[in-house]
């Protein structure tokens, strides 16, 4: 009888073992077709300009980029806990015409205002913590302005809406500002955009 026992226990085992080793390939094989097409749905081109955006400069590097392009700066002063900074990521710079126009006209740089990160500026050495009190910033967000030359143009605070700040970005990389034109007359002066297709 205690054979017959063990013959039967061993036999309900070798049937569980197989369908427990049944039932786990089957889960493997459910999780690689699901991985897989988690995989190809990333690779699709749709999915990738969808989600996939611009990297901004460091501060160095995008110092170097504006000399050698002989391209205006914006410089996007930020901090993590700043509220505003994020949506201004998300309902402004994040926009695919706003990317668009910003990287083809701009050299956008991202610095963190609290980083003690050390770079150079015109021959000194600043935290970015620093630099941002060089440049007179003390809200969030901030963006600052520079021509090619790396001459600061402005400091504008706080949230711009995309529509506004789309405006800014024709505004300056027209030069506007070198023909004493205000920026609430631009849009009403012909003349800033007739004189920078002419000279172009």
């Amino acid at each position: 009888m205690s054979f017959r026992k063990f013959l039967v226990f061993a036999i309900l085992s070798v049937f569980l073992l197989n369908s427990c080793n049944s039932q786990k390939a089957e889960l493997d094989i459910a999780n690689t077709q699901q991985n897989e097409t988690v995989k190809a749905q990333q690779a699709s081109p749709e999915s990738k300009s969808q989600n996939q955006h611009r990297e901004w400069y460091t501060f160095e590097a995008g110092i170097r980029a504006a000399e050698a392009e002989k391209k205006h700066l914006i410089i996007d002063f930020y901090t993590d806990w700043c509220k505003w900074c994020k949506v201004m990521d998300e309902k402004t710079f994040s926009q695919p015409d706003v990317e668009a126009f910003l990287f083809e006209r701009f050299i956008p740089i991202r610095l963190d205002a609290e980083s003690n990160e050390l770079v150079n500026f015109k021959g000194k050495n600043y935290s970015y913590r620093e630099l941002t009190g060089a440049f007179g910033v003390s809200g969030f967000p901030s963006l600052a302005y520079l021509t090619p030359k790396i001459e600061l143009i402005t400091i504008i605070p706080g949230y711009i809406e995309k529509a506004m700040f789309l405006d800014i970005l024709t505004y300056m990389s027209q030069e506007c500002y070198t023909k004493n034109i205000p920026f609430d007359q631009f849009k009403s002066s012909p003349d800033c955009v007739s004189q920078v297709k002419t000279e172009s």
